[in-house]
């Protein structure tokens, strides 16, 4: 599966889990839920790192000639970087509350 590919699934599977977290179970499915949004923002910082330009938003926010610690920063650099990023940490408060 392509970075792409899994930090898609995840997001999906995050915004299922956290759906699902409003009516049944809320911390069980909350605490999935910062797992798979963690786990899709990691996908994204890893192809950030990597140079992986199959993506838009990396071919949109760096180049080879971009630094690895600001090609780490264009996590947020973006609007769909940082909604993911922002998103990913508000579950992760919301779980521990």
């Amino acid at each position: 599966m392509e970075a792409a590919q899994l930090g898609t699934v995840a997001l999906w599977a995050a915004t299922v889990a956290a759906g699902v977290s409003v009516f049944y179970r809320p911390k069980v499915f909350l605490r999935v839920a910062v797992a798979l949004a963690a786990l899709a923002t990691v996908v994204l910082a890893v192809a950030l790192l990597r140079h992986d330009f199959s993506l838009a938003y990396v071919a949109r926010t760096t180049s080879l000639a971009t630094p690895w610690p600001y090609r780490l920063s264009a996590l947020w650099g973006g609007m769909e970087g940082s909604m993911l990023f922002y998103t990913a940490m508000l579950l992760g408060v919301g779980a521990r509350g």
